[in-house]
């Protein structure tokens, strides 16, 4: 145009942030577009998953819970453990898709007590024998999602029995302070890299030595953490180092309900 046309200062002005809008809305709008399609194709995948493990779960039911042979091989429970895995996974892909656009868990609040809700999620874990978890701290009553605040705790001892050091024991602290509350998991084990201990709570988003290994993992669960102590009006860090090992810091307010209508940090 400038070869053929005059144009003044104000004009090219005119032009050029004419052309920087339109760019701004097509790639604002494709944008949209490919979040609506992740979301629905996740939704509907979840779903479509969910109803044959319900057919499964149904059969397993019928099944005798006495063990089928001499062994004790109890198929029964084999398969509805497998099973609630199976839909804990579902629920952690459909909850990281939902934080990852920014929104807020839905909470049901309720009167519990946080030493309740961290026994819970060890006795998870009992049957595995290689992970020796201890429990410090009092019972501490507040006004939180005891299922939701499970689901947290349990990827925090899944990721310390994944990646620690076996051989080392598994350390849950509890403590309260000026009407807040606070949770550390800590395990020994080769240290997260500085500059991946941000990264780490992203979806889908695992540290490069995780990578590399053999431990197989989707980046669901340190996301879903944050996501659950965020919509609890708290915050979740990370402190790891070689010589000290890592531990995961949970501190939120010992009544989440007043903060539900605040913004999420993103």
């Amino acid at each position: 145009m400038e070869g053929e046309i005059n144009l003044s200062a104000e004009e090219k002005a005119i032009i050029e942030s004419s052309i920087n809008m339109g760019i701004r809305e097509a790639v604002t709008a494709f944008a949209l577009v490919q979040n609506n399609i992740r979301e629905q194709f996740i939704a509907t995948l979840s779903h479509d998953m969910r109803q044959p493990l319900n057919t499964i779960s149904m059969a397993a039911q019928m099944l005798p819970e006495e063990p089928v042979d001499d062994d004790g091989f109890d198929a029964r429970t084999m398969i509805l453990n497998a099973v609630r895995k199976a839909d804990a996974l579902i629920q952690n892909l459909l909850d990281a898709t939902l934080i990852k656009t920014g929104q807020r868990l839905q909470l049901e609040f309720s009167e519990c007590d946080m030493r309740q809700i961290i026994d819970e999620s060890v006795k998870e874990h009992a049957l595995d024998q290689k992970a020796r978890i201890e429990v410090h701290g009092e019972s501490v009553i507040g006004q939180w999602s005891p299922r939701e605040l499970e689901r947290a705790i349990d990827n925090l001892i899944t990721n310390a029995i994944k990646y620690g050091d076996l051989s080392q024991p598994i350390r849950i602290n509890l403590t309260e302070y000026s009407g807040r509350v606070m949770v550390s998991v800590h395990n020994e084990g080769k240290p997260i890299p500085a500059d991946e201990q941000e990264t780490i709570f992203q979806a889908f988003r695992r540290s490069q030595a995780v990578q590399k290994g053999d431990k197989k993992g989707w980046g669901l669960g340190l996301p879903l953490v944050r996501g659950i102590v965020e919509a609890h009006a708290g915050s979740v860090h990370v402190d790891s180092s070689e010589g000290r090992g890592t531990t995961f810091i949970i501190d939120m307010p010992k009544d989440a309900r007043p903060y539900q209508n605040a913004p999420v940090l993103h």
